[in-house]
C-alpha cells in the first residue's frame, strides 16, 4: 500500500524547512573552511617569514584580504537569496577552500604561481555568477530583489572576465621574466624590479573594486529592508550596476 500524499500544509512545512536550513548550514561549512585556510596562512607565515621578501609580504596581505572578501560576498548572498540547496551548493565552499589553500602555499612558491591561482579565483567568481543567476529566479521569494538587481549581474560578469584576462597576462609575464625568457627586453632589470609591484597594484585594484561593489550592494539591500526605498543615485552606484532611487 502506497503512503498517502502529503497535504498542502505538510508540503509547505517541508519546503520552509529546506529553504530555511540553507543559510545556517552553508555559513557553518564556509566558516570552517575559512578557519582552516586562515590557520594555514598563519602557519605559512610563521614558518617562512624570515625569508620573505617585500613582495611576499604583500601577497600575504592580499591573501588575507581575499579570505575576508570571500566571506563577505558569500554571507551576503546567502542571507539575501533563498533557494533549495543541492549538490552544487555543497561543492562551492570546498572549491573556494581549495583556491584559498593554494593561494596560501603559492606565497612561498612565487608570484607567477600566485597570479595563476588568481585566475582560478576569477573563474570561480564567474561560475558563482552563473550559479546564482540560475538558482535565484526559481524561487518566488526572490522576485522583488531580483528585479532590482538585474543590472548588477552585468558588472559581476565583467569583473570576472577582466580578472581572468588580467591574471593570465600578469602570470605569463611574471613566469617569463623569472625564467629569463624576457632577455633582450629593454631595461630588463627595471622590468624585473617593477613587475611584481605592478602585479600587486593591479591585483589590489581588482580586489578593491570587488569590495566596493559588494559593499554598495549590501547597503542597498539594507536600505530596501529598512525603508523600502533605494538610495540616491551616485556615479559609483551607476557604474557598478546597482539600482538607485
Amino acid at each position: 500500500m502506497s503512503a498517502p500524499n502529503p497535504t498542502a500544509d505538510e508540503r509547505q512545512m517541508l519546503l520552509h524547512q529546506l529553504k530555511g536550513s540553507f543559510t545556517s548550514i552553508y555559513l557553518t561549512v564556509l566558516s570552517i573552511v575559512q578557519g582552516v585556510t586562515l590557520a594555514t596562512l598563519a602557519s605559512v607565515v610563521a614558518s617562512n617569514y624570515p625569508q620573505f621578501t617585500a613582495v611576499q609580504w604583500a601577497l600575504v596581505v592580499l591573501t588575507f584580504c581575499i579570505l575576508i572578501i570571500i566571506w563577505h560576498h558569500m554571507t551576503t548572498d546567502a542571507m539575501t537569496w533563498v533557494w533549495i540547496p543541492d549538490f552544487r551548493d555543497a561543492v562551492i565552499p570546498f572549491l573556494l577552500g581549495a583556491f584559498e589553500l593554494y593561494q596560501t602555499q603559492a606565497i612561498i612558491i612565487g608570484l607567477g604561481p600566485w597570479l595563476f591561482g588568481m585566475v582560478a579565483g576569477a573563474a570561480l567568481a564567474v561560475l558563482q555568477f552563473f550559479h546564482i543567476g540560475f538558482r535565484v529566479p526559481l524561487e518566488t521569494e526572490n522576485a522583488q530583489l531580483l528585479d532590482h538587481f538585474k543590472t548588477r549581474r552585468r558588472s559581476e560578469m565583467l569583473q570576472g572576465i577582466v580578472g581572468i584576462i588580467l591574471f593570465i597576462s600578469l602570470g605569463v609575464v611574471s613566469v617569463s621574466t623569472v625564467n629569463g625568457k624576457g632577455a633582450g627586453w629593454p631595461d630588463e632589470t627595471v622590468i624585473e624590479a617593477a613587475l611584481p609591484w605592478i602585479a600587486v597594484l593591479l591585483t589590489s585594484l581588482w580586489l578593491g573594486c570587488y569590495v566596493i561593489r559588494t559593499t554598495l550592494y549590501w547597503r542597498v539591500i539594507v536600505a530596501l529592508v529598512r525603508s523600502s526605498q533605494l538610495p540616491a543615485s551616485t556615479p559609483l552606484s551607476r557604474f557598478v550596476g546597482l539600482p538607485w532611487g
